[in-house]
C-alpha cells in the first residue's frame, strides 16, 4: 500500500512539472525613474510596450523586436535561463545567466532593430 502511494505521489510531481512551461516575462521602458527631479535607479511607468511572455518550453525562443523608443528592459524568468541581446541573437547556455523569478535590467541600444533571445539553463 505504501508503494502504491509513493509511486502515486511521484507521478503527480512528474506531471505538474511536465506542465510548467518555461516563459519569460519581458517589459520595455524609455526612461529611467526621476521621482521629485531626482533620478532613480528604477524603471518609468508605465512601459512603453504591454508585457509580452517569451515561451522557451521547446528551446531557444526569440522574442520580437523591441519598440523603437526602448531603452531599457526588465526581464523576469519563471526558470533559471540564458538571455543574449542583439540584432540576431540566438542564446545558448553559455550567455549570461538569468536567475528564476529575480528581475533583471538591461540598458539597450533604441531604434527597433533589436530583439532578446532566452534558453533554459537549468
Amino acid at each position: 500500500m505504501l508503494r502504491k502511494l509513493t509511486l502515486a505521489s511521484l507521478l503527480v510531481l512528474l506531471a505538474s512539472q511536465a506542465e510548467a512551461a518555461n516563459r519569460l516575462s519581458l517589459s520595455q521602458y524609455v526612461s529611467v525613474g526621476s521621482p521629485a527631479g531626482v533620478v532613480a535607479q528604477i524603471a518609468q511607468e508605465p512601459p512603453v510596450t504591454a508585457d509580452t511572455i517569451v515561451d522557451f518550453s521547446g528551446g531557444v525562443a526569440p522574442s520580437a523586436l523591441f519598440n523603437a523608443k526602448t531603452n531599457y528592459i526588465r526581464v523576469l524568468c519563471d526558470s533559471q535561463c540564458s538571455v543574449r541581446i542583439g540584432t540576431s541573437p540566438t542564446a545558448t547556455t553559455t550567455d549570461k545567466i538569468i536567475p528564476a523569478l529575480l528581475p533583471e535590467y538591461f540598458a539597450v541600444p533604441s531604434g527597433g532593430t533589436y530583439r532578446l533571445s532566452v534558453i533554459a539553463n537549468p
